[in-house]
């Protein structure tokens, strides 16, 4: 029983998704153009934002269904605008609304979205942004939904509740048992002449608390297991503070893309628009 909620707690906490990849792959593949137009580099980074913030936006979504401190967090669409991930265009698009019961049930909606920008960027071959590759990006993209789909379904279908209850029933039950048979089976009247203390000290069964103790600290990490997105400040996952965390990084890796691709940090040496400016003299 232990061995299959840390068997689950791990494929669930492994499965939890990023959106580094999805940053990375834009950061090679979105090409710009300096002249100003539909592939000027603010375009191409109002792009790749758009894209980031459609991944978080499903990402809190999805994930929102099956934690209640995150779901505490974004109970409406005001929630979301406030945090920067949804416009009042797209929370009417998507219908999200306060009188709405099933708030994040089209969390896949934005990645859909997403797709079609790209498959736009990449059709569009004059004003395109992404000038080939695009599968790449998609490929990524769905590989975040299907991470996604993976927590939803795993939380949504849990192992059964009599599973748990016939386990501590066993646990219990043997325990019982065991406090009669690990006593001492000779009386204190019998042992005649002896200390009482040293015989009861003697006859305690601590080979048996031991076990007793063993097995219930055991069960006891099953049940901080069973869930690693609850309300558990010590052992669960704080998936707010992990949107944070992914919103920070976003933006940290947006800023170093723009600032070097338009900068000489990077820049080849041997460039002929640059060569004698930043030529490179070896010394053997």
């Amino acid at each position: 029983y232990v061995s299959t909620i840390a068997r689950k707690w791990w494929e669930q906490v492994s499965k939890l998704p990023d959106v580094e990849n999805i940053l990375l792959i834009l950061g090679g593949l979105v090409w710009t153009d300096p002249a100003v137009g539909s592939t000027s580099p603010e375009a191409g980074l109002h792009f790749k934002k758009t894209i980031i913030r459609y991944a978080l936006l499903s990402w809190t979504m999805c994930l929102s269904r099956v934690s209640s401190p995150l779901r505490d967090v974004f109970l409406t669409e005001e929630h979301y605008i406030r945090k920067g991930l949804l416009t009042r265009r797209e929370a009417y698009e998507l219908k999200i609304n306060s009188n709405n019961p099933y708030l994040c049930s089209q969390w896949w909606i934005p990645l859909t979205w997403a797709i079609s920008m790209v498959n736009q960027a990449f059709n569009d071959k004059k004003e395109g942004l992404i000038p080939k590759d695009h599968k790449d990006v998609v490929s990524v993209i769905l590989k975040l939904r299907k991470d996604l789909h993976f927590l939803a379904e795993y939380r949504l279908k849990p192992l059964p509740e009599i599973y748990k209850q016939a386990v501590w029933a066993a646990v219990f039950g043997w325990m019982v048992m065991g406090i009669f048979a690990d006593q001492n089976k000779i009386h204190h009247k019998e042992a005649a002449g002896e200390n009482i203390f040293m015989i009861i000290t003697l006859g305690f069964p601590v080979y048996g608390l031991l076990v007793y103790m063993l097995i219930f600290g055991w069960i006891k990490v099953a049940d901080i297991l069973e869930n690693p997105f609850g309300n558990d400040e010590h052992y669960d996952l704080k998936l707010a503070d992990i949107l944070d965390l992914n919103i920070w990084k976003s933006s940290i890796t947006l800023e170093n893309q723009e600032k070097i691709l338009h900068s000489d940090f990077l820049r080849n040496p041997f460039r002929t628009d640059n060569y004698e400016k930043e030529r490179i003299v070896w010394k053997v």
